[in-house]
C-alpha cells in the first residue's frame, strides 16, 4: 500500500505540473501565455467557461473536420484522470467508497482549474471538470474490478 501511495503522490505532482504548464516548461512560453491572458482580460475576455457542455459541443462540432484533435482533447481530459480514480482508493482505505473518491478528485480538479484562472496559466472550464470527473469515475470502476479479482 505504501508503494501505491508513493505512485499516487508522484502521479499527482506530474499531473499538476502538466495541467498547469501544458507540458511546456519553457519560461518564454509561460510568459507569452500569461501576457496573452492579461491582454484578453484587459479587453474584457476572461479565461473562463462556466456554461456546461459549451466547450464539449464546440469540440464535437469539429469532429468531421479535425477528428484526431477533437478525440485527443475530449478523451485526453478523461484519460488523464483515470489513474486518480483507481490509485486513490487503492492507496488510501478511507476513500474506498465511490463518493469519497469522487469528492476528493473533484476538489483536486477544482484546485487545478482555479489555479489556472488565478495564475493565468490556462482557463477555468466547467467542461474540463465534467470530463475529468468522468475519468475519475472510470478509474474507480477499474479499482472495483481489480479489488473484486484480488484482495486490495
Amino acid at each position: 500500500m505504501k508503494a501505491i501511495r508513493k505512485i499516487f503522490i508522484i502521479y499527482c505532482i506530474i499531473l499538476s505540473i502538466s495541467l498547469l504548464f501544458k507540458f511546456d516548461l519553457s519560461v518564454n512560453s509561460i510568459i507569452e501565455r500569461v501576457n496573452f491572458i492579461k491582454m484578453s482580460r484587459e479587453q474584457g475576455a476572461w479565461n473562463c467557461n462556466l456554461v456546461p457542455f459549451r466547450t464539449i459541443s464546440s469540440q464535437l462540432s469539429r469532429i468531421k473536420t479535425i477528428p484526431i484533435i477533437v478525440i485527443e482533447n475530449l478523451a485526453g481530459n478523461i484519460a488523464v484522470f483515470v489513474p486518480f480514480g483507481f490509485l486513490l482508493p487503492m492507496g488510501y482505505e478511507a476513500v474506498r467508497k465511490y463518493l469519497r473518491t469522487f469528492l476528493v478528485g473533484l476538489v483536486y480538479i477544482l484546485i487545478i482549474e482555479v489555479a489556472q484562472l488565478i495564475c493565468m496559466l490556462g482557463a477555468f472550464d466547467v467542461d474540463d471538470i465534467i470530463l475529468n470527473s468522468i475519468g475519475i469515475s472510470c478509474g474507480y470502476v477499474i479499482f472495483k474490478m481489480i479489488s473484486k479479482s484480488r484482495v486490495v
